[in-house]
Parts: C-alpha cells; structure tokens; sequence
C-alpha cells in the first residue's frame, strides 16, 4: 500500500481522537455546569454526557475510540489514589486518636457484610455479592473534600470523616488487590487455589515495592524542583512510569500510587513541600476526572442496567443502610455524642471514582460478570453522587463545624459573617503599593469587617544583603501604612527574614488562621505563569484558605 495512502489514513484517525477528546472535554464541561445550575453534582452530568456520546446513543465514543483512549483509566485513578494519600497523614491520625479507627473499622466491616449477604440473597451468586460488597466500601474522596471546602467546615467531626474517608478507600483497594485472583480461581477454575494466592501476594508486594521507590525519588527531588511548571512535569511522569511499570510487571497501578501517595504525605516532613507535590496534581485533576467519568459513563450498556434493576435496588438500600449504621455505631464507640453520631453517620453516603475504576478492571477480567458489576456501581454512583453531598454538607451544617459564610455577588468573595473577626493577610510590596490597590484592600476590610495583618518578606537572599534590604523594607512599610491611613483602615505589621518568601506567607498565614490573603501580582500572561512561577502562583498553590490577587502597578 502506498505509504501516502497509509500516512493519510493515520492522520485522519489522529484528527478524528482530538475531535472527540475536545468533545468530550467541551461538552463534559457545559453539561456539568448545568447539572451545578440545576444543584446537582457534576459527576452525574459527567457520566450522562458520556452515556449520551456512548455507543448506546449517538457513538460519538465508540468501541474502538474506547479502546484506543483506555490508557485514560489508569492514569486517572492513579491521580486519584495518589491524592487520597495525602489524607492518611501518620501525625493527623495520631492526633485523632482512636475515633477514626473505632468508625473505620464498624463501617469498613459493616457495609461489605449487609451488601454482599443482600446481594446474595437476591441473586445467589457468591463471586458478585463479593465484589458488589468489597466496592461499597468505598467513600469518594473527591467528593468529601469538595463538600468540605464549601462549607469551610473544621473541627473533630470533619477531621475524623476526611481520615476515616482516606482508610475506607485504602482497604478497599487492598482488599480488592486480593481477591481478583482469588475470583479467577472460583469462577474460571483456570488456576489453582494456591496459584490464585500466591498471584494476590505478588500483586500487592510488587505495587508495594514499586509505591515506595516511585514516593522515595519524589521526596528527594522534589524540594529540587524550583517552579510550579518543573513539579508539574516531574510528577505526573513520574506517576505515569509508575502505572506503566506496575502494569507491565501484573501489579496493581492503583494500589501503587495509594501507596507512592501515602508514603510521601508522611516521609516529607516539609509542609510547604508536601503541599507542592499535592497542590500540583490537583491543578490538572478536573480534566483528569471529567475524561475518566465520561469515558466510564461511555461504557454503560442499558440492557445490563436494566437486567440488574432488583440488584441495584439491593446494593443502594444495603449499601445505604451499612454506611449509616456503621459510622454511627462505631461515632458511639468512640466516644462521640448520639447529635454527633447521627450526624457522623450522614457523611459517608457519596461514591464515585475508585469505585468505578475497580469494577472497570473487573470488566476488563471477567466481561460478563463485569458488564453487571459496572451497571450497578455507575447506577448507584448517579444515586449516591445525588444524595450523599446533600446530606453531608447538612450533617456538617447540624454539627456546628460549618463556618458561617454568605457570598457576596459583586466581588465573588466567601466572607465570614459579622459575628467572627476575619484576620486578612496582605503580603506587601512594590507591586501592591498603589491607591488603587489600597482602595480595593479597603473594599474588603470594610465588607467583612476584618482586621488586617501586613507581612513583608525581606529577601535574604538579596545580593544587597539584609541591612540594605531593612531599609527598603521600612520604606515599604511606610508607604502602605500612607496608603492604608487614607482609607482609614488599622493594621499590625509583621516583618520576616527568609530566602524563601512564598513558604514564608505561608506560614504566616498558617500560624494566624487567617481567613483571606490580598497580594499583588507581576501582571505576566497567565500562560507565562505556567512555566515562570511567581510568589503569588506558588502561594496559591500552597494555601487551602481564598486568595485575591490585585494587578501590579
């Protein structure tokens, strides 16, 4: 065959995957703002826009576009689980005690029984009620931390459902490690009992072996890595050779970057590092997730949603009724009050990636009993992902852990009501000392009634050295305070000395709780700033709490 011919042929099937990736990146993203218009999550608007692109509708994703883009699903979950790490910090469950265990271990125990003796009553089948009730164990992560972060809820409660989220997910993963084989033993019959075993060992060993190098080379490179550009391209190719190789070898991808996750949330001892490594994966994750959700909604088949309709009524009143009670029971065994209990055991309803990513790969491993696995996890991520956000966030809200908070239309700020003091971090600098700046520094202030704290950063690292540097310091302290006396607003300075001034911010604002940070910016393109790191790219980066950054003058 002409090679032209050939070359031609490649580019239309090139041209063609780009079409459809744009689709489906344009499409997910209209179709999940208004899912958030009508008050619905975006997972769901996610998953009906992939079933819609799917080959049940229009085939925009057919079969073989789907198999092409399958290399999609590790990568995602890798993302994914390597974020869940995070939250099982050693020191931030040392600090919780034993209340994330005790509610841990009830609802971790609880939920796979009641759903797998439901789903074996209703279909006698032992291999699908196993599966079914090792993947209700899961809680999405994403979820909790998005619900988490809107309301702006801290306290006991909310420390103990991130960590007890963080676990359920980790043992579901490992336990689901296991028992692949295991099921390829009791439904095939290909190997033997002892083969499966020794195959489930191997799997988890190698992920382990592979997770621990993959965090080992990222904590010893990565406070090397100086721009937000670097770290990005350094760990996500990093978490990239790591599925590659875990898959190459017949270990789990998904348990592998669980553990890279875990291991590097805890060998960094480095905060600001810490949330380097995590804060950049997160940059890219709602692409990550739209491609993974839409892609998993593609897979949907109706005749296998329809054909499990009683099972998939049995998984969501079992599984409902197993992540209830288990938190509850085990809030109460840990000292919790019965108020409390009840609203801890709201607060684990939600599902959706890791779920779905496990019963993909069942898919992949058994196509027939995994097109009715898959059917029931995504019919029950769309009810769960309706659901379980709505009755969190009122758990949290009944819980007294919610910051009172009230938006405010003109300047899209979240501010605290008039009944808690709000301290604002203003980092100043050349950049910020303008009457406009000030003007609208002033705006704030006035709005949510704050009390304003300046920090200025003397660069250490000055070649001017630190006595030239004081002065100019005190120059800029006294043009803020000009600035900040014509618009009648009081503050305290604060004066640091660091090398490093974006970790020192950081810090400062970490140690005061402040509420919001005002800084100022360089004024480059925004795509400039993906390669050219600034102090308050990487500040945003780095910190949880809202950030308005003002135009350099």
């Amino acid at each position: 065959m002409d090679c032209s011919i050939v070359g031609r042929k490649m580019e239309r099937v090139a041209a063609y995957d780009l079409i459809v990736i744009g689709s489906m990146l344009w499409v997910g993203y209209v179709g999940s703002k208004l899912f958030q218009k009508a008050k619905l999550p975006a997972v769901s608007g996610f998953l009906i826009v992939g079933i819609l692109l799917g080959p049940q509708v229009f085939n925009v994703l057919n079969p073989s576009i789907l198999q092409r883009l399958s290399f999609v699903e590790p990568l995602a979950l890798s993302v994914i689980t390597f974020i869940i790490g995070e939250q099982l910090h050693l020191k931030r469950l040392a600090k919780l005690g034993t209340r994330s265990l005790f509610i841990s271990v009830f609802e971790i125990v609880l939920t796979p029984l009641v759903v797998g003796y439901s789903i074996f009553l209703v279909t006698g089948q032992e291999v699908l009620a196993i599966f079914l009730g090792i993947l209700s164990m899961t809680t999405a992560p994403a979820t909790t931390v998005a619900v988490i972060s809107e309301t702006r809820s801290k306290g006991r409660m909310t420390d103990t459902i991130s960590s007890s989220v963080a676990l359920n997910n980790i043992i579901c993963v490992a336990l689901f490690s296991l028992v692949l084989p295991i099921a390829m033993w009791a439904t095939l019959g290909k190997i033997s009992l002892f083969a499966a075993l020794i195959s489930a060992s191997k799997n988890i060993l190698l992920s382990l072996i592979i997770g621990s190098v993959t965090s080992l080379v990222l904590v010893l490179l990565v406070p090397r890595l100086e721009t937000t550009g670097e770290l990005f391209v350094f760990i996500l190719g990093h978490l990239t050779l790591a599925v590659a190789i875990s898959l190459f070898v017949d270990a789990s991808p998904i348990l592998t970057t669980l553990v890279a996750g875990i291991l590097a949330a805890n060998l960094l001892a480095d905060e600001v590092q810490n949330r380097r490594i995590f804060g950049s994966l997160k940059m890219i994750s709602e692409p990550i997730y739209l491609l993974f959700f839409v892609l998993s909604g593609a897979s949907l088949r109706f005749d296998m949603l329809l054909a499990s309709g009683f099972v998939l009524l049995a998984y969501i009143l079992a599984r409902s009724a197993g992540k209830i009670l288990g938190p509850f029971l085990g809030a109460l065994a840990s000292g919790f009050s019965v108020g409390d209990a009840k609203n801890m055991s709201l607060s684990f309803l939600s599902q959706s990636a890791v779920a779905i990513g496990l019963s993909l790969i069942v898919l992949e491993k058994y196509p027939i009993l995994g097109q009715r696995i898959n059917a029931v996890i995504l019919g029950g991520v769309v009810f769960f992902e309706l659901v379980g956000p709505y009755l969190m966030k009122h758990a949290l809200e009944k819980s007294g852990e919610v910051r009172a908070c009230a938006v405010d239309k003109d300047i899209g700020l979240e501010e605290t009501e008039k009944k808690e003091i709000v301290k604002i971090l203003v980092p100043i600098g050349s950049k910020l000392l303008s009457s406009r700046n000030a003007k609208t520094i002033g705006q704030f202030v006035r709005r949510i009634e704050g009390r304003v704290i300046a920090l200025h950063v003397i660069n250490a690292r000055s070649p001017k050295g630190v006595i030239s540097a004081k002065e100019i310091s005190d120059r800029t302290v006294n043009t803020f305070s000009e600035l900040m006396q014509q618009e009648g607003i009081d503050f305290e300075v604060r004066v640091e000395s660091s090398g490093k001034i974006a970790e020192t911010i950081c810090r400062v604002a970490r140690q005061e709780d402040v509420g919001l940070v005002i800084m100022g910016t360089s004024g480059r393109s925004k795509f400039l700033n993906r390669f050219f790191t600034g102090v308050s790219d990487r500040v945003t980066n780095l910190l949880d709490c809202p950030i308005v950054v003002l135009p350099g003058e």
